[in-house]
């Protein structure tokens, strides 16, 4: 007569059996990495002592970037513009880099020039070159990059402006040429261009800094489009009496 306890021993000893047999058919699954950071907690025992338990956690991979080469000279490269034109190779910066104002500056300059009847196609192949570049080597300006083409800060929800009329951006060139607004008022009607007034007023601008500027100094790093978007949006988030 086989007891209670017997059978249940029996039943045992088959699952156990087919645990086995299940295990030596799986695949061996490579565990996580243990991160060389690991928190410890303090555990108490029954005994009333304490010990340190490890925490596993598995380390983040990070990933590769690629080393920056020498700087590009973009009257070298291609314009956006080019019909050879080449997303990395004729792009005035590289993978993981901020992309360079001047870039910009460049295709709008291209845009600007334009004319005819194919030049809608003209200008959506030179934007399309510079989205390209954005996409390969720095994705993460392309929205505001987009937003930048649009004459816009921000999705229109957010209802974010500049509020920047004519005045005030004549002001501002005044001040940033060291002219008056008169003087930046009679260049303006010469040259029909804000841009170009300021352009020619900073060239012809003597400074302290550049009066004792050594000549053997470093050139200065070029801004940034980032640089120049944040400005855009700072100035549209500034409210108040004297904004």
């Amino acid at each position: 007569m086989v007891t209670t306890n017997s059978k249940k021993r029996a039943v045992l000893d088959d699952d156990e059996e087919q645990v086995a047999v299940i295990e030596e058919t799986l695949p061996l699954v490579p565990k996580a990495p243990i991160s060389a950071t690991a928190s410890a907690k303090k555990a108490k025992l029954d005994d009333g002592k304490a010990v340190a338990v490890v925490q596993a956690t598995p380390v983040q991979q990070e990933e590769a970037k690629e080393p920056a080469g020498p700087p590009k000279d973009i009257e070298k490269l291609q314009p956006p513009s080019s019909a050879s034109y080449h997303p990395v190779n004729d792009a005035p910066f590289y993978k993981g880099q901020a992309v360079p104002f001047s870039f910009l500056t460049r295709a709008l300059t291209e845009i600007e020039a334009c004319k005819g009847q194919k030049s809608k196609d003209a200008i959506k192949e030179i934007i399309a070159n510079v989205f390209r570049s954005a996409l390969l080597l720095s994705p993460t300006e392309l929205p505001d990059l987009f937003y930048f083409f649009c004459i816009k800060l921000a999705p229109d929800y957010e209802g974010l402006e500049t509020g920047i009329g004519h005045e005030i951006l004549l002001k501002s060139v005044a001040k940033a040429c060291g002219k008056s607004p008169a003087q930046i008022r009679e260049a303006f009607k010469k040259e029909g261009d804000l841009g170009l007034v300021a352009q020619l007023g900073k060239s012809t601008q003597n400074t302290l800094g550049s009066f004792f500027a050594k000549k053997s100094a470093a050139p200065k790093a070029g801004l940034t489009f980032r640089q120049v978007f944040e400005g855009f949006k700072k100035i549209g988030r500034t409210s108040g009496n004297n904004s």
